[in-house]
């Protein structure tokens, strides 16, 4: 068996950075964050010389955060202005591999896979107007959505009758479901 699993540090470094930048400030704050992560795993059974069974999976994820807020008015009014991005994309994949030696001559591999990609991104802005005896609130978000899996089989076949001659030959079969772009939105505007 094999695992490894890394995860960036650079959020954790820019975070103190924005709390000095933010520091005392009122008014206007200002946020970013980003992250990545991912994990490999594989584990391997030897059933005998001629015969291997592998999973292997991998599982990935990147982040990204921007924000920004601003805020002014005195005693009678407030503005408060909110502005959010968040982007985060990863995938996700699986294979079962099965080698088996029928002869010295003969050799086959059999692979099913299964794959998962997406994306997302959400935006939103937030604005409140408030003063003496009235509000007005302006609320807007959107979103996008996008994934891609595949699922699979592959058999391999590699036959050497002779020293000089090799012949490979086989079959594979990918199944896509594709959601190229789906967008979701909500906007309200209120006094």
């Amino acid at each position: 068996y094999n695992i490894g699993l890394r995860r960036s540090w650079i959020d954790l470094l820019t975070r103190p950075i924005f709390a000095l930048v933010n520091h005392g400030k009122d008014d206007e704050r200002y946020t970013l964050n980003y992250f990545f992560h991912d994990l490999n795993a594989k584990i391997v059974h030897v059933f005998s010389d001629r015969s291997r069974l592998s999973l292997s999976t991998y599982w990935g994820r990147d982040y990204l955060l921007t924000k920004s807020e601003d805020k002014w008015g005195g005693s009678e009014t407030t503005d408060r202005d909110l502005i959010e991005n968040r982007f985060n994309w990863g995938n996700f994949n699986m294979a079962l591999d099965w080698n088996y030696i029928f002869s010295p001559k003969l050799f086959a591999n059999f692979t099913g896979v299964y794959t998962y990609n997406h994306s997302r991104f959400h935006t939103l802005d937030d604005y409140t107007y408030k003063s003496a005896g009235s509000s007005t609130v302006s609320h807007s978000e959107h979103g996008y959505h996008s994934t891609i899996n595949d699922l699979g089989y592959r058999m391999a076949f590699d036959y050497r009758p002779l020293p000089s001659h090799h012949l490979r030959f086989g079959h594979d079969l990918t199944y896509h479901w594709f959601r190229p772009q789906t967008y979701a939105s909500l906007t309200y505007f209120g006094s």
